[in-house]
């Protein structure tokens, strides 16, 4: 049902591992289990996964410690606390550190994998929300990128108006263009900055689009006629 998901066993009691991997095998992909503590730490600091069940009383480490491992490392993860000791003080240490839900020993196998069942779930559900974030956020960043491609072949367009009007101008601005571009690499200024100055030097010229031909390509002086 869960075959993507990875589950890890931690009990320092050989036979409760084995019922929990029993009864998980039919559930998720993967099962990681440990019976020291410590060897889990490091798995549960480096590695992925999606679900854990802790023993509470074990040598080195215990229980509680390792919640407070994980939530800090991996705050999202489900945890099942699977121990002997129905104890009040316990179970209230255990919630104010982070743990998920609570199973007593010995395992019931059929509330274990309802319970499992119901916890991986909600943790589908938040993996494909975020999954769907990610995917959302990928898509506005293309949209900008888009976005800005559509401004700079707008500037581009412009920079051609100004050629077929004017070609001497023109050719004077393409190499305004050019020539911007290669100072701002000489100046190790970021290949986007580059990209940007190429486009946007030209139009410094821009007024010369609204002369009038009559005056953009008359042959001769330029001379205002006199004011009387």
């Amino acid at each position: 049902m869960f075959e993507n998901m990875k589950a890890v066993v931690v009990d320092d009691n050989e036979i409760n591992i084995i019922i929990m991997k029993e009864v998980l095998k039919n559930i998720v992909g993967n099962v990681y289990d440990f019976e020291n503590s410590k060897e889990a730490k490091e798995f549960l600091i480096k590695e992925k996964y999606d679900i854990v069940f802790l023993d509470y009383m074990m040598p080195d480490i215990d229980g509680l410690e390792l919640i407070e491992i994980i939530r800090f490392y991996k705050p999202d993860i489900p945890i099942l606390m699977v121990t002997a000791y129905n104890d009040y003080d316990i179970k209230i240490e255990a919630l104010k550190k982070g743990v998920t839900d609570f199973l007593i020993k010995p395992i019931d196998k059929i509330e274990f994998e309802v319970r499992v069942k119901n916890i991986l779930k909600l943790r589908e559900k938040e993996i494909l929300l975020k999954d769907r974030s990610k995917l959302l956020e990928y898509e506005v960043k293309e949209e900008i990128v888009k976005s800005n491609i559509r401004e700079l072949e707008t500037l581009e367009i412009i920079g051609k108006i100004s050629v077929m009007r004017d070609s001497e101008t023109g050719n004077h601005l393409i190499r305004v263009g050019e020539y911007s571009r290669i100072i701002a690499k000489y100046l190790r200024k970021s290949e986007k900055f580059q990209y940007i100055i190429r486009y946007a030097a030209p139009l410094h010229d821009i007024g010369k689009i609204g002369i009038d031909d009559s005056i953009l390509k008359k042959n001769g002086k330029l001379r205002m006629k006199s004011m009387k």
